[in-house]
């Protein structure tokens, strides 16, 4: 059993106090879509996407327009979010793989690492965790050492699938190649797909289903005046897409069936957004909650076999988007650690906190998530570890103008820094000599190397690149022989 956190010595004051009797602590609720791209949102410049809540979320808190993943694929970014910590730290460049288990996909996140949920847990918070898991097996029938739970990992409750489902009546079959034991855990209870098939509630979107998680335990907490934890991460826009009938009516019908299956499923995401701001508000505890949505990597638009994107009008004609999604005008997607590959949408609304309307460009990474919520609730960080992400109150405040520490992502053999303006890219650890650097200021879409005419900064960002990566190979060694010990 892992140590109780120690609560600081008060909570956090919020701009709009309210009465003893009531809650004062903040609510927080995570919002995650699954490989959906920055440009896949109507207020990023998609032209022809509808996402009217996501939009309004926007306009009514702040629009990060720099907000990155922690790295360019599923499980290591949300290793990082759920823990603070680089992917690189917790065993994980790829997604469930490590040399560990040949590289085969049975890793899972270490029990000895403290999640964000088992500290607000442990300070008084409801937790839960409703969608997409993808950090470890859910039984130990489908695995029998290879497996976290989101109960092991400090959620309360729990509804919630190892890795991708169909989006749109996930019981109607099994995705490909994959077993039953993919489909929904209920706190650690299998729903098998011919139990499944014969609950209705199983049969719609499923964003809607994760949504009516969330909704009935946000009701049971506001009730009970406890504050809560939410992780909502849906299944949209991952493969295997299906089509919900009602929302493929919002796009017209000449529009190319496979854009329309995508453009639709980022709007089921959208509608249960609308539930949800609508929930909130509807029990009077929206000023009380930060809600966070966006994504865990960027979208599936390079490499092999993707369709060709689409030229739009924003960012001056560089904006692109298709049926795999939208990277904006940002180079690379999915995998790569090129600005499109961990630029993602990252909308957060706390009217209690940010200003209506705000927008920031200081870089934001999703491992923030973690010192951020611990900080506003009141709780400490752990002193026995080291972090990654930092407390981004002041930004949400309007304090923060510049981001007080770098950014660094670890992708596989890929290493890259931010600072500042700067982005020193190794595109390749074996290739030290590969090395990129962008002005993401003048150039953020990387279009310029100006490596050769700046040697002195990328000295300077090099040796601290792999400081850094000597640092976190270190807790990445730690983590293997914790993880070979245990298997």
């Amino acid at each position: 059993m892992k140590r109780l956190l120690p609560l600081a010595a008060g909570a956090l004051m919020l701009s709009n106090p309210v009465s003893a009797e009531e809650q004062t602590k903040p609510n927080f609720i995570m919002l995650l879509a699954d490989d959906m791209g920055w440009g896949d949102i109507g207020n990023n410049g998609h032209p022809l996407i509808v996402t009217p809540n996501l939009d309004a979320m926007a306009d009514n808190g702040m629009n990060l327009s720099r907000c990155y993943a922690p790295c360019a694929t599923c499980s290591p970014s949300r290793a990082a979010i759920l823990t603070g910590r680089n992917n690189l730290r917790v065993g994980l460049t790829s997604y469930m793989k490590t040399p560990a288990d040949g590289f085969v996909g049975k890793w899972h996140l270490l029990e000895s690492e403290i999640t964000y949920a088992e500290a607000l847990r442990d300070a008084g918070y409801a937790t839960a965790h409703y969608g997409k898991w993808h950090v470890g097996y859910l039984c130990q029938e489908q695995t029998p050492k290879n497996f976290m739970t989101p109960g092991m990992a400090g959620f309360d409750d729990w509804f919630t699938s190892h890795n991708i489902l169909y989006t749109y009546d996930p019981y109607a079959k099994l995705p490909n190649n994959k077993d039953e034991k993919h489909l929904y855990f209920d706190n650690g209870k299998f729903i098998s797909l011919k139990e499944g098939q014969a609950r209705p509630e199983l049969r719609k979107d499923d964003a809607t289903i994760v949504m009516d998680k969330t909704l009935g335990f946000i009701e049971e907490q506001a009730k009970a005046k406890k504050p809560f934890a939410v992780a909502v991460w849906f299944h949209h826009v991952h493969n295997p897409l299906s089509q919900n009938p009602e929302l493929r009516k919002l796009y017209p019908e000449d529009m190319d069936d496979k854009l329309a299956l995508y453009l639709s499923n980022v709007t089921a995401m959208d509608v249960e957004v609308g539930r949800l701001r609508e929930k909130l508000r509807e029990l009077g505890i929206a000023d009380n909650t930060m809600v966070m949505f966006s994504s865990d990597n960027g979208p599936r638009v390079a490499g092999p076999g993707q369709a060709k994107l689409i030229a739009g009008e924003a960012n001056d004609g560089k904006f692109r988007y298709g049926p795999s999604g939208s990277p904006g005008p940002f180079k690379g997607g999915k995998y790569g650690l090129w600005e499109a590959g961990t630029l993602v949408p990252g909308v957060i609304e706390w009217p209690a906190k940010i200003k209506a309307g705000s927008t920031s460009a200081v870089p934001t990474v999703l491992t923030d998530y973690m010192p951020t919520v611990l900080a506003a609730a009141g709780i400490p960080m752990p002193n026995d570890r080291t972090y990654d992400g930092i407390d981004i109150n002041p930004l949400l405040e309007g304090k923060m103008t510049e981001r007080p520490a770098p950014i660094q992502f670890a992708a596989g053999g890929s290493r890259s820094l931010i600072k500042g303006k700067y982005k020193l890219f190794i595109e390749s650890k074996r290739n030290e000599q590969n090395i990129m650097l962008f002005d993401l200021e003048a150039d953020p879409y990387e279009d310029n190397n100006i490596a050769a005419k700046m040697p002195e900064k990328v000295e300077s960002m090099k040796a601290e690149l792999l400081s850094w990566s000597k640092d976190a190979e270190a807790d990445y060694e730690r983590s293997l022989s914790e993880y070979n010990a245990k298997n």
